[in-house]
C-alpha cells in the first residue's frame, strides 16, 4: 500500500490575523461593557435608596416639629380656655414623639454625628413635654399666680428655641446630603446610560471598522503607487530649489518642473507691489501657453488676485460654460495675466518674513482641477520661489547698505580731518589764550600791587611822620586811601584765584565731601570766635571730583554764609543732599536776597548789598560757579530777604 501524502496547512495572512485579533478585542469589550452596565445599575439602585432613606429622614424630622408646634399651641389653647378638648394633640404628641425619635435615631444610625443630635434633640423635647404638662396641672388646679408666671417666664419658648435649632441643624445636615445623593445617582444613571451607549456604539464602530479595514486592504497597493509617484514630484521639485541659486535660474527651472510634475498648460509667476494708491501686480516669468503683457498693472479690489493677497491662502477658480469664473464675477482674473481658453486656475500666494511678495498661478484648458497633491508641490514651489526672492532683495539691500556704509565711511573721514584740524587750531587758540592769561596774572600780581604797595607804604609814612599835624578830615581821608589800597589788594588775591581756577588741571579721585566741609566748617568757626555759628552737616556724602577744587565752593560758600547771618541771633548753616531735588544744598538764615536778583549772584563784581552792609569783592560766587561748571555740574540759588538763602548744585 501507498502511503498518501497530505499538503501542509496554509496559514492564515497578517490580515486575517488581524481581523482575528479585531474579533477577540471586541468580544472583551462587549463582555467589559456588560459588567459596566450591570454594575452602573447597582450603583444607581444604591444611590437612590439612600435618596429615598435621605428624604424619609427629612419628612420624620419635619413631622417631629410639626408634632412639638402642635402640642405647645394645644397647651396654650387649654392655658387661655382650660377646655380639656383641646389637649387631645398635645396628649396624642407625648405617645407619638418618643416612637418617633427612635424612629429616627435608627435611619440615622449611620451618621454618628446625627444621632447625638437626635439623643440631645430627644432629650430637650422630653424636658419640653414635662414643662407642658406641668403647665397643663397649674391650670387644672386654677392656680392664677403660678398660670402668670408659666405663661410669662419664657421658660418653653426657650426650650422650643433649643429644640428647633437642633433640629433645624439636623435637617439642614441632611438636605445637604440629599443634595449629594441625588447628584451621586444622576452621576450613576448617566453612566447607566452611557455604558449602555457606549456598548451599542462600540458595536456598531466594530462592524464599520471591519467593512473599512476590507476595503483598505484592497487600496493600498493603489494608494502607496500613487505615493511613490507624488514623491518623485516632491523631490524633483525640491532639487532644484536647493541646486539653483539665482532668481532667473530657479524660476524658469521651478516652472518647467512644475508644469511637468502638476500637468498644468500655463504657469505665471509675478511680483506683488504694495503701494499707497492700491496694490499693483507684475508678471516676471512664464512657461507654457501663456501669454503676459509686460508692465505693472492696478490688482482689483476684491478681485481673485486681491483675495489670495489678502488671505495668504491658494484661490481655485472653475470656468463655467458662459466663460465666468466661479465664485461671482469679482474672482476673474486682472487682464494680461492668462489666457481666457484655461478652464480651470489656482493661484499660490508668494510669502516672505509674513508679507506677500508675489503670486503663482496655474491654468488647465481641460475639464479638470487641481488636486491637493498640485496643490502642495504649488506651494513647495512658491515657497522656494520666495525664498529665493528673499534672499535676493537682502542681498541688493546689503549691498545698498555697503556702499551707503563705505560712502558715510569716507564722508566721516573727511570731516574728521576738518574736525582734526580745527582742534589743532582751536587749541593752538586756546594754547596762546593761556599764555595771555598767565602774562595777565603775572602783570597782576607783580606790575599792579607794586603802586599798590607804594601807595600803602607812603601812607603808613605819612600817618607816622605827619600825623600830629593832619585834622580829623585829614586822617580818616588818609585811612579810606588804606582801606581803599587793601580791598583793592583783595580784589586782585580774588581775580588771581578766579583764573587759577580757570586753568588749573582737574585732579579727579574720590572724595569725602562731608569732611571737606566738617574741616571748612572748623576753619571758620576759628575764625570768629565771637561767633555762635552752628553748622548741620550731613555725613557720609561722597563724590568724584577735585578735593583741591571742592574746597574752594566751601571756603567761599560758607564764608558768604557767616557774612550774612551777622545780624542773625542764632544763625545756622546747613549742608547736605536732597533726594527730591537730586543735588546738594547749602542753606542759612541770613539777610536772605531778592530773588528776582538770582541770576546776578554769579557774575563776577555783581553785589545785592552795600558795601556798608556786608564786604565783600564779589567775585567769590562767580569762582563757587565756575568750580562747579568745571566738574560738569550746575548752581542755582533760592532766597527771601531777612529769611536766609539756598544754594542748590549738582556736581557730574
Amino acid at each position: 500500500m501507498g502511503s498518501r501524502c497530505t499538503p501542509p496547512p496554509m496559514r492564515p495572512s497578517r490580515f486575517q490575523q488581524f481581523l482575528s485579533g479585531l474579533f477577540l478585542v471586541a468580544v472583551l469589550l462587549i463582555a467589559a461593557n456588560a459588567w459596566l452596565a450591570f454594575h452602573a445599575e447597582a450603583i444607581l439602585e444604591n444611590s437612590e435608596h439612600w435618596v429615598t432613606h435621605t428624604l424619609e429622614v427629612i419628612t420624620d424630622l419635619e413631622r417631629v416639629l410639626q408634632n412639638i408646634a402642635e402640642a405647645e399651641s394645644s397647651v396654650r389653647g387649654f392655658m387661655l380656655t382650660g377646655r380639656e378638648p383641646y389637649l387631645a394633640r398635645y396628649l396624642a404628641a407625648q405617645q407619638s414623639l418618643p416612637a418617633q425619635f427612635e424612629l429616627l435615631e435608627h435611619l440615622v444610625s449611620d451618621n454618628h454625628a446625627q444621632v447625638s443630635s437626635m439623643r440631645l434633640a430627644a432629650a430637650l423635647v422630653q424636658q419640653k413635654m414635662d414643662y407642658l404638662g406641668y403647665a397643663v396641672s397649674i391650670r387644672r388646679d386654677q392656680n392664677k399666680g403660678a398660670i402668670g408666671h408659666v405663661l410669662g417666664n419664657g421658660k418653653g419658648e426657650a426650650y422650643m428655641r433649643e429644640v428647633d435649632k437642633i433640629m433645624r441643624e439636623a435637617e439642614q445636615s441632611e438636605r445637604t446630603l440629599l443634595v449629594q445623593r441625588l447628584s451621586d445617582s444622576a452621576e450613576a444613571r448617566f453612566e447607566a446610560k452611557f455604558t449602555v451607549a457606549l456598548a451599542s456604539t462600540l458595536d456598531i464602530l466594530f462592524v464599520i471598522f471591519s467593512l473599512y479595514s476590507l476595503e483598505y486592504e484592497r487600496n493600498l497597493r493603489q494608494r502607496a503607487a500613487e505615493g511613490t509617484r507624488r514623491l518623485e514630484k516632491l523631490q524633483s521639485v525640491t532639487d532644484v530649489g536647493f541646486t539653483q541659486l539665482t532668481v532667473p535660474e530657479l524660476t524658469t527651472q521651478l516652472l518647467g518642473r512644475l508644469r511637468e510634475a502638476t500637468d498644468v498648460e500655463a504657469l505665471v509667476l509675478c511680483r506683488w507691489f504694495h503701494e499707497d494708491a492700491g496694490d499693483q501686480i507684475e508678471p516676471t516669468a512664464s512657461e507654457g501657453n501663456a501669454v503676459v503683457m509686460p508692465g505693472r498693472r492696478r490688482v482689483v479690489p476684491g478681485g481673485a488676485l486681491w483675495q489670495a493677497a489678502h488671505t495668504g491662502e491658494p484661490m481655485h477658480l472653475e470656468r463655467s460654460p458662459n466663460a465666468a469664473l466661479e465664485p461671482g464675477t469679482n474672482n476673474q482674473l486682472d487682464p494680461g495675466i492668462l489666457p481666457d481658453t484655461l478652464h480651470s486656475l489656482l493661484i499660490v500666494p508668494l510669502r516672505a518674513s509674513s508679507r506677500i511678495i508675489g503670486m503663482l498661478v496655474a491654468g488647465r484648458s481641460r475639464d479638470s482641477t487641481f488636486s491637493p497633491a498640485d496643490e502642495e508641490l504649488l506651494r513647495l514651489a512658491a515657497d522656494r520661489i520666495a525664498l529665493a526672492l528673499d534672499r535676493a532683495a537682502a542681498y541688493d539691500a546689503e549691498r545698498a547698505a555697503r556702499h551707503l556704509a563705505e560712502r558715510h565711511a569716507q564722508e566721516n573721514a573727511d570731516l574728521n580731518a576738518v574736525l582734526e584740524e580745527r582742534v589743532l587750531l582751536r587749541t593752538a587758540e586756546l594754547e596762546n589764550t593761556n599764555r595771555e592769561l598767565e602774562a595777565f596774572s603775572y602783570s597782576v600780581s607783580h606790575d599792579l600791587r607794586a603802586p599798590l604797595r607804594s601807595i600803602d607804604g607812603f601812607s603808613v609814612a605819612l600817618e607816622e611822620d605827619y600825623g600830629p599835624l593832619l585834622q580829623g578830615d585829614g586822617l580818616h581821608y588818609l585811612g579810606r586811601v588804606r582801606a581803599g589800597v587793601q580791598r583793592m589788594g583783595q580784589l586782585i588775591d580774588a581775580l588771581l584765584q578766579l583764573s587759577r581756577i580757570t586753568r588749573a588741571d582737574l585732579s579727579r579721585e574720590q572724595v569725602d565731601l562731608s569732611g571737606i566741609a566738617f574741616s571748612v566748617a572748623q576753619d571758620i568757626a576759628l575764625s570768629l570766635p565771637n561767633r555762635p555759628l552752628d553748622f548741620h552737616i550731613e555725613p557720609g556724602l561722597e563724590v568724584e571730583g577735585d578735593a583741591r577744587l571742592l574746597r574752594v565752593i566751601f571756603e567761599n560758600m560758607f564764608g558768604n554764609a557767616a557774612k550774612f547771618t551777622a545780624n542773625v541771633a542764632q544763625p545756622e548753616i546747613h549742608f547736605g543732599w536732597s533726594p527730591e531735588e537730586a543735588a546738594y544744598y547749602i542753606r542759612d538764615n541770613g539777610a536772605g536776597f531778592d530773588q528776582q536778583y538770582a541770576g546776578k549772584l554769579f557774575v563776577a563784581f555783581q553785589r545785592l548789598h552795600g558795601e556798608k552792609d556786608f564786604q565783600g569783592s564779589g567775585i567769590g560766587l562767580a569762582t563757587v560757579a565756575r568750580v562747579i561748571a568745571r566738574h560738569h555740574g550746575t548752581i542755582r540759588a533760592q532766597g527771601v530777604v531777612s529769611q536766609g538763602a539756598t544754594f542748590w548744585f549738582t556736581l557730574g
